[in-house]
This record gives C-alpha cells, structure tokens and sequence, in this order.
C-alpha cells in the first residue's frame, strides 16, 4: 500500500496539488498520535483516508500509462517488423 503512495505522490506533477495533499494526509495521524485513545479507537485516523485514496488512484493511474505505453511500444515493434 506504501509503494503505490510513493507512486502516486511522484505522479501528482504539480507541486501545490502535491503539498495540500500530503498536507491533509499527514497532519491528522500526526495531530492525534499525542491523544491517548486513538491506539483504542483508530476512527481518528480514518480522516486521512481520502487523502491516501487519492495517492493510491494516482499511482494506479501512473502504473496503467507505463504498461500500456509499454504494450503500444511493443506492438509498434513487433508491426515494423
């Protein structure tokens, strides 16, 4: 799940888009890692999920470009031949 993250963080090309970005993901967990019932509840954290669900879909989406630029390569290739 990290890597594709990763993956997304380096495919969102704009740099502001990238920070609120990170910015939303991380300041949450890092807000309520000093409140003493999140390890009980974890809920608190779930408001950091669609911030990581936008990561996640950016690296799928960058993933996706890569084989299909791969695929289209190939078959060019394999045509000229």
């Amino acid at each position: 799940m990290t890597p594709l993250a990763v993956l997304g963080a380096f495919a969102l090309r704009r740099p502001w888009a990238l920070a609120l970005v990170l910015a939303f993901l991380l300041i949450n967990p890092v807000f309520y890692s000093f409140y003493a019932n999140t390890a009980l509840h974890p809920r608190f954290l779930y408001a950091s999920l669609p911030e990581l669900f936008v990561l996640w879909g950016a690296g799928i989406w960058l993933l996706v470009g890569l084989v299909t630029r791969r695929r289209t390569h190939f078959a060019s290739e394999a045509v000229e031949r």
